[in-house]
């Protein structure tokens, strides 16, 4: 099988969402051929095309396999597809089917997506659903499979009490999971606040 050698980074970085680096066709031709069957093969040949992509041509035959990959279920083929998607209205529904196959970086973008008009309590109440499914994805990846992305991520929100109620105590613990999957080592403590300085006083 061919190996991808570039934008495997774009696909398996944050949130932990990965992507193979070898997939069940050669070439694009071949991955067309078998996108019939199956969705990944719609994902991978996508990427095959844009690494080779030299020409506008390669870019738009590659949205139309994550396009095909997308509507067969596969969430990484969502994500894919909305990253050349201008259309605001079929960028969401791009991110909407990727969340529902539990793609979580879908799941990010869908709440910020949704969240954008300041201001409107039912965006962002629609938002922290979001978010909280999100959480719930992550919680097993990282406790279970230990997956440095994931307990950043949750950190992350339950530092700021994004769908989850925040809590300082439980960012902290998926802190120090996230710093022993990364180093083998515990976060280094907080430095302590500064001694308070002496009392003002007016000038006599």
């Amino acid at each position: 099988m061919k190996s991808l050698l570039v934008l495997v980074a774009l696909a398996s970085s944050a949130y932990a969402d990965t992507f193979p680096k070898t997939g069940p066709c050669d070439d694009v031709d071949a991955c067309e051929k078998l996108c019939k069957r199956k969705a990944v093969a719609c994902t991978y040949g996508g990427v095959l095309a844009l690494q080779s992509a030299v020409a506008e041509d390669s870019k738009a035959r590659a949205q139309t396999l994550f396009v095909k990959g997308c509507t067969k279920g596969d969430g990484e083929a969502c994500w894919f597809a909305t990253q050349r998607e201008s259309d605001a209205t079929a960028q969401r529904k791009l991110l909407e089917k990727g969340c529902a196959k539990q793609h979580v970086r879908s799941c990010f973008r869908l709440a910020t997506v949704v969240s954008r008009t300041p201001g409107d309590d039912q965006a962002e109440k629609a938002a922290a659903v979001i978010y909280k499914r999100v959480a719930k994805l992550l919680e097993p990846r990282c406790t279970k499979k230990k997956e440095y992305f994931a307990c950043d991520a949750l950190t992350n929100l339950y530092a700021s009490g994004q769908g989850v109620a925040k809590d300082e105590k439980k960012a902290g613990q998926y802190q120090q999971r996230a710093c022993r999957i990364k180093t083998g080592q515990p976060c280094a403590p907080s430095p302590p606040p500064p001694p308070p300085g002496p009392p003002q006083t007016k000038a006599d």
